[in-house]
């Protein structure tokens, strides 16, 4: 389901031109249906892997598929993110509004359902 090819990742520090490698030649696969947990410490590459694998990111080297749509393409971004997500550390971080229905029909409103569809199963009907 998930390819990880050799994947390179370097972030650019604000006040300077030095690039600080947070990924080097990550290679693995995640087969559909496994259970899979990413550990290790406050920064050693977790969050960027993640962003990387949803496309938030994109690899200077290597290359990323999920069930086989690669995440360079940029005509596949919302297809790849309806299948990756993520959870944050910071529950806060998560919300988009102060109303519960407002914040259960964000996931719904982004994906392209008609308002009437949306209202519907906010409700719960």
């Amino acid at each position: 389901m998930i390819q990880v090819e050799h994947v390179t990742f370097s972030y650019q520090r604000e006040h300077d031109q030095v690039f600080v490698k947070a990924l080097e030649d990550v290679d693995f696969q995640i087969e559909k249906g496994s259970f899979t947990a990413i550990i290790g410490r406050n920064g050693s590459g977790k969050s960027t892997l993640a962003k990387n694998i949803n496309g938030l990111f994109l690899p200077e080297s290597g290359r990323i598929l999920v069930e086989e749509l690669d995440t360079a393409d940029s005509s596949q971004i919302w297809n790849i993110r309806q299948k990756v997500g993520m959870v944050f550390q910071n529950p806060d971080n998560q919300m988009v509004s102060a109303i519960v229905e407002d914040d259960v029909a964000f996931g719904p409103e982004n994906l392209g359902i008609a308002p009437e569809e949306i209202r519907r199963r906010v409700d719960g009907s």
